[in-house]
């Protein structure tokens, strides 16, 4: 099955060295292809990371677990 996953989350490392904290959260929207929900939570929550990783900044990305979004599609 394919899902859209979309991660609202935080840059707090960021936040914290700007002294400027979002109101609102960024978001990461991932197309997966998974056999349920909770799998394509976690591959989502897996691209997110090295995402990260990959792009070489040096704070890390905090996603809001709670407010994760999916949709079969």
């Amino acid at each position: 099955m394919y899902f859209k996953v979309t991660i609202p989350y935080r840059e707090p490392t960021y936040e914290l060295h700007t002294g400027r904290p979002r109101s609102l959260p960024y978001y990461a929207r991932y197309n997966v292809t998974a056999d349920s929900e909770e799998e394509a939570i976690l591959k989502a929550l897996s691209l997110l990371e090295k995402g990260w990783i990959q792009s070489g900044v040096g704070w890390v990305r905090a996603p809001e677990r709670q407010a994760i979004q999916v949709e079969q599609v």
